[in-house]
Parts: C-alpha cells; sequence; structure tokens
C-alpha cells in the first residue's frame, strides 16, 4: 500500500511539472520573436489626437508621460477591446491614436451624443472619462513647465515671453483640470501650476548649470500676491476637501496620496491667512497619517515656520523583525502627532495676530531650531538640524580649492520657509542679531540676511575672516551669496 502511494504521489508530481512546463512554453511562444516576457509592451509611447470640424483636422501629438497616462485614463480598458477598424461614424469629433511600446496600435472614434462624448473601437461604444476638451487645452501647459525648467538660457527667456502672453489663459485651463474626477490629472495640474507660478519651485526643480557664475536671483517670496492665487487657493482647497472625502476601495489610496502631496505643495506656495484657517480646520480634523503629514507642511511653510517634526530620523529596515519595524511606525506616528499638536497650537495661539507679529513669532522660533546643539544617538542615529550640522554644512564647501556656489545656495533649503518671507524678515533678523553674543549665532543671521538683501556687513565679514576655519568658512559662504561674490577682506 505504501509503494502504490508513493507510485501515485510521484505521478502526480510528474503531471504537475509537465503542466507548468507547458504553461511556461506556451507562454514564451506567445511572445513576439521568441523573447521573454516584457511587463511594459502595453505601456504607450505616444499618441496622435485628431480633432475633426467643419473646417477641417488638426492633429495634435502627446509625448509626455504623464499626458499619456491622462488620456489612457479616459479610456478605460481600451487595450482589452478588440480593433474592428473605423466606424464611419459623421458624428466623430476626435480620432485617438495610441501607439504602445509592443508596436501595437490603438484607435478610438470619438464622438458626442446628448452632449457627452462616447468612443468606440468599431464595435459598442463607452463614455469619456473627465473632459477631452480640457486635456488638449492643457497640453500647451505642460510644453511650457519643460521650457521653464530647461537647462538652457534660450529656452526658458522664451518661456518667460510666452509666460507674460498666454500665462492667464494657461493658468484657468490648469485650475479647471483641479477638479477632474482623476487624481493624477489633478496632480498633474497642481505641478504645473506650482512651477508656472513660482520661480522658487522652478529653481528647485532644475539645477541650472550657469548659476555659479550668475547673480543669485531673489525672488525668494512665495508668489502669495499672484493675479490668479485666490483663484488656485480656491480649487485647491476644495480638491483636498474631495480627496479626504473620498473612501473609496484601497486600490486608488496610493493615487490619492500622490495627488494629495502636489496639492499640499502648490498651496503652500500661494496660501495665505485664510488659507491657513481653511487647512487647520482640515488638519485637526485628520487622523490619517499620510494626509496630515503634508498638511503640517505646508502650513509651516505659510507661516514660515522650521519643521516641528525632526525629517531626518531614518532607520534601515533591512533585516529587521516585524515587530521593530511595527514599533518603528508606532515611533513616526507618534513623532508626527506631536508636531501636529504644536503645529496647531501655535496656529491658535497667533492666527489672530498681525503679520509682523506673526513673522517675530516663527524667527523665534528659528532661532530655537538653529542654536541647539546637535543631538546624536548611536542607538537610534538621530541627527537634529542644530549649529553643528548647519556649520559643518557649510564649511565642506571650502574644503576644495575653489567653492561651489550653488552648493551653498542649496545648503541654505533648510531654513526655505524663513527665507520665504522675504525682506520683511529682514529687521526681525537684525534685531537677533544684534541680542545675541554668540558669534556663530551672529554669522549664521548674517548669512540668511545677505541671502536675503545681497548686502553684508563689511566690518563684520573682516572680522570673521580672521577667525577659526568654521569663522573663515561662514564668511566666504556670506560673500557667496552677496552681490559683490569677487569681495575678499583686503580690499
Amino acid at each position: 500500500m505504501r509503494l502504490r502511494a508513493r507510485i501515485v504521489l510521484g505521478a502526480c508530481a510528474l503531471v504537475a511539472c509537465g503542466a507548468i512546463c507547458v504553461a511556461a512554453a506556451l507562454r514564451y511562444a506567445k511572445t513576439s520573436k521568441g523573447m521573454p516576457h516584457d511587463s511594459n509592451a502595453h505601456v504607450p509611447l505616444d499618441a496622435q489626437i485628431v480633432r475633426v470640424d467643419a473646417v477641417g483636422s488638426e492633429v495634435i501629438h502627446v509625448e509626455d508621460p504623464r499626458d499619456l497616462v491622462d488620456l489612457e485614463w479616459m479610456f478605460p480598458d481600451y487595450r482589452k477591446l478588440p480593433q474592428h477598424g473605423a466606424t464611419g461614424n459623421a458624428k466623430s469629433k476626435f480620432e485617438v491614436v495610441i501607439r504602445l511600446k509592443d508596436g501595437s496600435v490603438r484607435r478610438m472614434d470619438v464622438y458626442e451624443q446628448d452632449r457627452r462624448l462616447r468612443w468606440t473601437c468599431g464595435n459598442g461604444d463607452v463614455a469619456v472619462r473627465g473632459s477631452l476638451e480640457l486635456f488638449i487645452a492643457a497640453l500647451p501647459a505642460g510644453r511650457l513647465v519643460h521650457l521653464l525648467t530647461s537647462r538652457s538660457p534660450t529656452e526658458r527667456a522664451a518661456a518667460k515671453r510666452q509666460l507674460e502672453s498666454h500665462g492667464d489663459e494657461l493658468i484657468g485651463i490648469l485650475v479647471r483640470s483641479l477638479n477632474s474626477d482623476s487624481e493624477a490629472q489633478q496632480q498633474e495640474a497642481a505641478r504645473r501650476l506650482e512651477l508656472i507660478v513660482s520661480p522658487w519651485s522652478r529653481r528647485r526643480f532644475t539645477l541650472y548649470s550657469e548659476l555659479p557664475d550668475q547673480q543669485i536671483d531673489r525672488n525668494l517670496v512665495r508668489p502669495v500676491e499672484h493675479s490668479r492665487a485666490d483663484e488656485i487657493r480656491v480649487a485647491i482647497i476644495a480638491a483636498l476637501q474631495s480627496i479626504l472625502a473620498n473612501t473609496e476601495a484601497k486600490a486608488t489610496v496610493s493615487s490619492r496620496v500622490g495627488a494629495f502631496l502636489v496639492l499640499c505643495r502648490c498651496l503652500g506656495e500661494v496660501g495665505d491667512q485664510s488659507t491657513a484657517g481653511d487647512l487647520a480646520k482640515m488638519l485637526a480634523k485628520e487622523r490619517r497619517l499620510r494626509y496630515s503629514m503634508p498638511m503640517t507642511d505646508c502650513l509651516e511653510l505659510i507661516y514660515g515656520l522650521p519643521p516641528f517634526e525632526d525629517k531626518k530620523v531614518w532607520h534601515c529596515p533591512v533585516g529587521e523583525s516585524q515587530l521593530t519595524l511595527d514599533r518603528w511606525a508606532k515611533e513616526a506616528e507618534n513623532r508626527h502627532s506631536e508636531a501636529k499638536r504644536k503645529m496647531l497650537s501655535w496656529h491658535r495661539r497667533y492666527a489672530s495676530h498681525d503679520r509682523e507679529e506673526q513673522i517675530r513669532a516663527a524667527v523665534l522660533k528659528w532661532e530655537d531650531r538653529l542654536f541647539v546643539p546637535e543631538v546624536s544617538s548611536s542607538s537610534d542615529r538621530q541627527t537634529g538640524m542644530g549649529r553643528k550640522t548647519l556649520s559643518n554644512k557649510l564649511a565642506q564647501q571650502f574644503a576644495r580649492p575653489r567653492f561651489d556656489r550653488r552648493k551653498i545656495v542649496q545648503s541654505l533649503t533648510c531654513v526655505e520657509p524663513l527665507v520665504r518671507i522675504g525682506l520683511p524678515v529682514l529687521p526681525v533678523i537684525k534685531q537677533r542679531q544684534s541680542a545675541t553674543q554668540d558669534e556663530f549665532e551672529k554669522a549664521v543671521w548674517e548669512l540668511i540676511a545677505t541671502y536675503l538683501s545681497g548686502h553684508f556687513d563689511e566690518p563684520f565679514v573682516r572680522q570673521e575672516m580672521q577667525g577659526s576655519d568654521v569663522h573663515r568658512a561662514m564668511a566666504q559662504a556670506i560673500i557667496a551669496v552677496s552681490d559683490l561674490p569677487t569681495w575678499n577682506s583686503e580690499d
């Protein structure tokens, strides 16, 4: 009996192995030219949209991967439907042709019925998701952003001229796109809006190769006073509320979180006092970490505050037990909950104060954060943004024969919310600089003030040049971010 059981089990194992081999062979045979299966074979390569009207036809090319994702969303499951050729529908308004990476082509005829666009591959029809007309209208905004963030000065200059002549029209189209049902479209519209209205965001998006040889652009202030800022604020707040109210399946959580992050980042550029109030109400009600974190960051930028949460706490998960990973996740949740509590407390205390008092309170908060000893623990590898960290970042730029001015400017991103307040913060910085007796603190305040204004205190810099390596590094950093980068202490 035992022998017979073993024989039966062996035969079953052979049959199973044979079935697996046959399935693998069939899959291999179905792939083009016998090549291994390519999971990206059905990814769109490019697309053409042919607009047909009474006058004639217009061909619109789509090549940006982000635009292709949005275009695919409008035609659900189009790749699975059989192609039956042209429908010959005389009411066709568009013909959409999408070319996939495997070389295949998908064609859809789009026509209007009962004031709604519908599409077909030749057999049956489906309603078009979203607005195809709005998608087409927003395509020039993507090309404009591409030029605005180009490394070529010529292309950037041409883009700025285009922005002056057509900027308002494109911004209006992108604001309407924020009302889309597609999180991908909302995310891309917010990304383009941020880069169009904010020169600071464009500089951060692109590392200009010629920056070390050019004067620093001191257009640092958030574009709160932009002519279309109020429209953008209203549309983004509505989009954020819509995402928070969305209770769909978890399959769409990642796309909603991605859109939420970019929307909050764009709102941080144009947000004002009213925006801060709306955002604080949403933050107070929100319990999900993935949504409360970007709202906290947005409020910090609007008020010009340092981060209430240490963003540099990081653990390597490799080889760690699930118990340890859960503990780290709980610690991160607790840290953010505390940061959220502090942010809301600060808002409740200063929201009713005038802007001058808010700026003064923000500078005092930065003073507490910048000039504390660096926190270092071998057990949890935590690093604070203390004086040692900041001075080391700057001193490292002068360890080579020719310092990199661009790196010095990048090192100042750690105080981004403060410098984004702009020139109104200068009197408070000078006041705090005069109040301290610590030379390092004086040098940091002078560096930030010089970055804002382009001018520095020459007697102070001469004195710093005679000090230790760290003091000389700070002095050179002050000179580097000024309008006189060739100045030296012997002049």
